[in-house]
């Protein structure tokens, strides 16, 4: 129980994280991604395909 909740904890941070570096840096090139729960989760979760998944949503 204890290391499933620190997985979700970990998780969310991580989603976080990316999404406030990425607007921060993608604000020079009109790029932000929404901070909203559904694209902390796919980020914190999917890691490195959720971010390209919401990467390519955003461009198209």
């Amino acid at each position: 129980m204890l290391k499933a909740i620190r997985y979700v904890v970990k998780s969310v941070l991580i989603g976080v994280t990316v999404v406030l570096v990425f607007n921060l840096v993608g604000q020079f090139f009109n790029l932000m991604l929404p901070f909203n729960l559904l694209s902390i989760a796919l980020i914190g979760f999917f890691h490195l395909p959720g971010f390209l998944v919401l990467l390519i949503v955003l461009i198209l």
